[in-house]
């Protein structure tokens, strides 16, 4: 029985500056919303975070240079995560 099940759902509405903020700062601001309320789950594990495109790898690795997604990604290297392809998952 190795069925998977959520176990957590969350919810998150943009406040009005945030609407403003260009596509890949929102996928930054999803990640650093679910790390904030996920703490509990990803402190010991390695987590996989599934991307659509490669937007948030190539931010991760490359600097990308932005005071508010800076901090972000600050934040985010605490974290033992793994970011990866969605094509990747209907390989395995």
């Amino acid at each position: 029985m190795n069925k998977e099940q959520a176990i957590y759902y969350i919810s998150y509405t943009l406040i009005d500056y945030e609407v403003w903020y260009i596509h890949i700062e929102n996928l930054c601001l999803a990640i650093i919303f679910a790390t904030c309320k996920l703490i509990h789950y990803m402190l010991n594990h390695k987590t996989y975070v599934v991307v659509i495109n490669d937007l948030l790898i190539y931010m991760m690795i490359h600097a990308y240079i932005n005071s508010r997604t800076s901090k972000w990604i600050m934040l985010l290297t605490e974290y033992d995560l793994e970011f990866t392809n969605k094509n990747w998952l209907k390989v395995k």
